[in-house]
């Protein structure tokens, strides 16, 4: 595989296990969002805007109904000044740790490949210099 790109702006995910994803993935700093309690959490949600002011913010989120709801929530609550919104494409399956798959039937983020991952975040290396 390649060398892994190198991104200036922060990454935000659902949860750890994406989190792992995407730092096998892409040199960057990694978020996680907690799921739906970042809602709740009022310094996650500034420590995402100055980020965000400060370097950029890439929201990655999975293809399925809560990355839908986490992707519109947090694009009303940041803006989209220096955000951006990239979500995994829907590929049925599940992942390796769980029992069973999700309600939508589809893989997230850490059931990616590295290779998915790479080719997903790399137009936003080149364009971070």
């Amino acid at each position: 595989m390649n060398p892994k790109p190198k991104l200036r702006e922060a990454v935000a995910v659902e949860g750890r296990y994406d989190a792992h994803a995407v730092r096998a993935a892409v040199d960057t700093l990694v978020i996680e969002l907690g799921g739906f309690s970042v809602f709740h959490n009022g310094e996650k949600r500034q420590m995402l805007r100055q980020i965000a002011e400060e370097r950029g913010l890439i929201l990655l989120t999975d293809s399925d109904g809560a990355g839908l709801l986490i992707r519109t929530r947090l694009r009303a609550l940041l803006g989209s000044r220096n955000v951006r919104f990239a979500y995994v494409p829907a590929i049925p399956g599940k992942e390796r740790r769980k029992q069973k798959p999700g309600a939508a039937g589809l893989l997230g983020v850490e059931g990616m490949e590295d290779s998915v991952l790479y080719d997903l975040l790399r137009p936003y290396a080149a364009e971070s210099g």
